[in-house]
């Protein structure tokens, strides 16, 4: 189950960063959502 949550937000990322900016920040929003993301998941 993590691993689809994972997987669907890294690729929710990339469509969104590609569809707002054409993915010129996508580092920028992983980093958001790993700092979001896995602390969710190991509490």
């Amino acid at each position: 189950m993590v691993a689809r949550v994972v997987v669907a937000a890294f690729f929710g990322v990339q469509h969104i960063s590609d569809a707002l900016h054409h993915r010129t920040d996508i580092v920028e929003r992983w980093q958001e959502v790993k700092d979001t993301l896995f602390p969710a998941i190991r509490a």
